[in-house]
């Protein structure tokens, strides 16, 4: 039989009362203190959250979200998103071959109502970007690419839509060439 710990610290940091308190087996205790928190190694691993619980932490959320603060400290762009580099499309994608029921999509078009009726309006809605703001924006999103020109000459190119748009070539091409997943494009391969 397994020793198992009653976990104050962990019952104190929940709140956690009761017939629900916390146990852990002697492995899980020790590896509470311990930087690696993935799949077994994490203390609460093959646990899960009461119904009172998920309530508790839904309403603490849902109070912590009126803070602007908290929820601009929240907002995991690029590298910090659990998501980042993985493909989430075809079979990967959670929703793939479902579809949304009525009551979902209901309340999908009440909150867009709600945006729209309380005065939210797309940041560059009737404004035009002058050619210098278009400039540093493209600058921003621009890669660098190496690719063999026709003639076999190894070139640099910075913002492949501008180069493609000069050469009469199609971007979307050229990035499959820089992928490897297309040989060539009139010429142009891989470096």
């Amino acid at each position: 039989m397994q020793e198992t710990f009653n976990c104050t610290i962990l019952n104190e940091k929940f709140n956690v009362e009761g017939p629900s308190k916390i146990h852990l087996d002697k492995k899980r205790y020790q590896l509470i203190q311990s930087p690696k928190c993935f799949g077994e190694m994490n203390p609460f691993y093959g646990l899960k959250h009461t119904e009172e619980a998920k309530e508790k932490i839904r309403k603490k959320i849902i109070e912590k979200c009126k803070d602007k603060n908290f929820v601009d400290s929240r907002v995991n762009l690029g590298i910090k998103n659990g998501m980042f580099g993985s493909k989430r499309s075809g079979e990967l994608n959670p929703m793939y071959g479902k579809k949304q029921n009525a009551e979902t999509k209901l309340k999908i078009s009440e909150k867009a109502k709600e945006r729209y009726k309380n005065g939210f309006i797309p940041v560059n809605k009737g404004k035009k970007l002058s050619q210098e703001q278009k400039n540093k924006i493209a600058e921003k999103n621009s890669k660098k690419f190496k690719f063999n020109n026709p003639s076999g000459q190894v070139i640099n190119i910075f913002n492949l839509s501008k180069f493609c748009r000069e050469y009469d070539l199609n971007p979307i091409m050229m990035s499959r060439v820089s992928k490897g997943t297309c040989k060539n494009h009139k010429g142009y391969t891989k470096a």
